[in-house]
């Protein structure tokens, strides 16, 4: 006897598994596309870029109704995303899922991430769609492993094709603009990415 079950059913279940799942030290798990999905959470290299960009975004949002993450989860759908850095509302509670997760992707404005080589390419492709599928305006993406580092920033999200009408690529060093509300003059440059020399500040 088969048994089949409903697309409801099927997400219920993954987000059990998700929920109960013992993620192992140094990974976080993510839903995408349907599947539960292990990644590693970065090197120092990773913390240093991660936490430089969310401290630009925190001081281009200060005294607004928005505010720059890290270690939260967005919610699209039966999808969960966990990327570096997010921006929404400064009270996530105005945003927040029905199950207490996380931010719901429609009120997120900017998802950002930093590539660790380790992770496969396919997974970058995985999340390019999921968070264009997901409405979120803006996607930024800090490579290291690129040449010698290059920032892209993506627009203009189509949530039926998973795809961004709008792609500026940035050698690390050259500023390059987030456009659109909040993020409106928001400038990711040298301050972000370039490699400090000890003790030279």
């Amino acid at each position: 006897m088969r048994v089949t079950r409903t697309m409801a059913e099927r997400d219920r279940v993954l987000r059990r598994t998700w929920r109960a799942m013992t993620v192992p030290e140094g990974f976080r798990a993510e839903i995408i596309d349907g599947s539960i999905v292990l990644s590693p959470m970065g090197d120092r290299r990773h913390a240093v870029l991660a936490n430089r960009l969310r401290n630009a975004l925190t001081e281009h949002l200060a005294n607004g109704p928005w505010a720059a993450y890290m270690a939260g989860t967005v919610v699209s759908g039966r999808e969960l995303y966990m990327p570096d850095v997010f921006v929404a509302p400064d009270d996530l509670d105005h945003v927040g899922d029905a199950d207490g997760i996380g931010a719901l992707a429609s009120g997120v404005v900017l998802v950002a991430e930093v590539v660790c080589p380790e992770r496969p390419a396919g997974e970058r492709d995985r999340k390019r769609r999921a968070y264009a599928r997901a409405g979120i305006g803006a996607y930024v993406i800090v490579d290291d492993s690129d040449g010698d580092g290059v920032v892209t920033v993506l627009g203009a999200p189509n949530v039926a094709g998973g795809t961004y009408g709008l792609e500026t690529r940035a050698a690390y060093g050259v500023p390059v603009g987030v456009a659109g509300g909040p993020l409106k003059g928001f400038v990711v440059g040298a301050d972000v990415t370039v490699r400090r020399v000890p003790g030279g500040g």
